[in-house]
Order: structure tokens, then C-alpha cells, then sequence
């Protein structure tokens, strides 16, 4: 409602959608120390399709011997993911935007070195030059990027 009376934009409208459809814990709490307390069970997938179906998706590439790439958008989203796969009980490895630079390069060789290490769990936001993942044969993009942006003009 408030969009259409013209109190927030329409992208305010898509990232609440994109909350909600990633996992609807995302768009119902606001903090982290809501989170913690509010919902005993923060961010199961019994409340999310897509979820599920990652959850549903990562035992049988894992079984066929395959190696994954999961991003998301966002960290929130990645904890969540992060949570998942943990209590699957594979071996990962995490990198986002709070990843510090200087460690990147070497989780990145660990990961491609490393057949033991099943999935890498980042956010669309942590690539660019000098990563290189060929350790997986399997990408996962949970949730791409709805919003076509707009391209820079170089004068």
C-alpha cells in the first residue's frame, strides 16, 4: 500500500518479495537480536521452498561426487544457507563481503586443492578479478539479481 500512495519506491516493494521468497524469516525479522529470540526455530526450511529443495539437491550432488558453488545475494541469506549445509554436515567454506582480502586468495586455493571440501558459500558480491573456483563442477545461484541495473556511460 505504501507504494502505491507513493511513500516508497517500487524496488522497496521487489526487495521485500526477494525476502520473502528466499525465506520468509528474512523479511519477519528485523535484527539479529530478534532473530535469536523471536523465532526458536530462525530460518528452517520448513518455511521455505527453496530451501528445501537446496537441501534436497546438495546430499545428491554430494553423493555423485560433485563439488558446489552456492551464492546468494546477501549475508543473511547466506547464513541461513551456511546454517543448512552445517547441519547437513559437509565441509565448506564461506566467503563475503566481511571476508578479509588478504585471507580470499587462500580460501580460494583451499577450496580448488582441497577435493574434501564439498561447497563454497559466498555472495554474488565478492567476485572479480582473481577468482578463479574451478574446484567445483556445480553452481547454485539462490536467488539472482532481479533488478536489471543500469549500464555506466564512459565519456
Amino acid at each position: 500500500m505504501q507504494i502505491l500512495d507513493g511513500r516508497r519506491h517500487a524496488l522497496f516493494g521487489i526487495d521485500v518479495l526477494r525476502k520473502i521468497c528466499n525465506h520468509p524469516d528474512l523479511y519477519t525479522t528485523r535484527d539479529l537480536e530478534e532473530r535469536d529470540e523471536g523465532i526458536a526455530d530462525y530460518g528452517t526450511s520448513a518455511r521455505s521452498g527453496k530451501l528445501k529443495v537446496v537441501e534436497t539437491l546438495l546430499p545428491m550432488w554430494e553423493s555423485q561426487g560433485h563439488r558446489v558453488l552456492l551464492f546468494c545475494q546477501t549475508r543473511q541469506m547466506l547464513d541461513l544457507l551456511e546454517r543448512s549445509v552445517r547441519n547437513l554436515g559437509f565441509t565448506y567454506q564461506r566467503m563475503d563481503g566481511q571476508t578479509a582480502v588478504k585471507s580470499r586468495l587462500r580460501l580460494i586455493d583451499q577450496f580448488n586443492n582441497d577435493e574434501g571440501i564439498f561447497a563454497f558459500l559466498l555472495t554474488t558480491r565478492v567476485g572479480g578479478l582473481g577468482i578463479n573456483l574451478t574446484g567445483a563442477d556445480r553452481v547454485l545461484i539462490f536467488d539472482p539479481d532481479w533488478v536489471k541495473k543500469k549500464k555506466k556511460k564512459f565519456v
